[in-house]
């Protein structure tokens, strides 16, 4: 699968290979990973410290608006957490409420279901835009 991140493109080849770039691939306390299926769907994941946003794409051609997480917010996060996407610039950042903020966990499980399916991860509540 390949994987863009902050260093540019990567092909990993399996989920231990996945985790191991999610875990230890950030600029500080930031990571951002878009996970491109062979099937014109992506996963993208930004990291701030212990919070995660996922989006995802179900086509590449922006026919349809996507799905971001939601109902998920882990304890401890702030009303918004900002994050860095995989061009790794402040300009390109953002804020998203807590509300469609997961946990780390939820994001490298959501990570690893697309890995394997290359759709919409199952362990997360979506809301569809």
């Amino acid at each position: 699968m390949l994987i863009e991140n902050f260093d540019g493109e990567t092909d990993v080849r399996s989920v231990s290979d996945l985790q191991l770039k999610l875990q230890t691939e950030r600029r500080g306390e930031f990571g951002a990973f878009t996970l491109i299926g062979g099937n014109d769907t992506s996963l993208c994941i930004m990291i701030n410290a212990d919070f995660a946003f996922l989006y995802f794409h179900p086509d590449s051609d922006g026919s349809h608006p996507g799905y971001e997480p939601e109902g998920m917010t882990p304890s401890g996060c702030p009303e918004s957490v900002f994050v860095l996407q995989a061009t790794g610039t402040r300009a390109d950042g953002f804020d998203i409420p807590a509300e469609h903020i997961v946990s780390l966990e939820d994001a490298y499980r959501a990570a690893q279901e697309y890995f394997q399916t290359e759709a919409l991860p199952p362990s997360i509540t979506w809301l569809e835009l």
